[in-house]
């Protein structure tokens, strides 16, 4: 994880000493470790998402990785995912199960967004005092 993060900020010398793709090469290394940090999940999400140098955009890697750093606590997980909610993808239902999400919310894409969006903590209703 952190030669990935080395690549990022000096790509000068990843090239040089690394080779071609590390970003990618080592973050995806890292979310095959035992206790993988989630935000090694977030990135090959990320990377999955945008597509990274000669890989392609993959929405179901994408959307699996985003899952997993939710399932893992990070709040940045279900914020991503509701994102890709509102730009048209389809969560599969069994990512939905896995994040324990009523089935009943399933059929509803606004319930769902909701949910997501209440599991982060970037969404938070205004509370005012009394």
């Amino acid at each position: 994880t952190n030669l990935a993060h080395i690549c990022e900020e000096r790509p000068d010398l990843a090239r040089r000493y690394l080779g071609v793709n590390c970003v990618w090469r080592y973050y995806n290394f890292s979310v095959f470790q035992i206790d993988a940090p989630s935000f090694a999940y977030l990135k090959m999400g990320d990377l999955y998402y945008y597509g990274h140098q000669n890989q392609s955009q993959d929405l179901e890697l994408s959307v699996q990785m985003y899952a997993q750093a939710a399932l893992d606590g990070d709040s940045q997980g279900f914020f991503n995912l509701a994102l890709l909610i509102e730009e048209g993808t389809i969560i599969p239902h069994h990512i939905l199960d896995f994040l324990e999400i009523d089935s009943t919310l399933h059929s509803n894409n606004i319930s769902i967004l909701q949910e997501l969006y209440e599991r982060s903590t970037f969404w938070e209703p205004f509370c005012y005092p009394y």
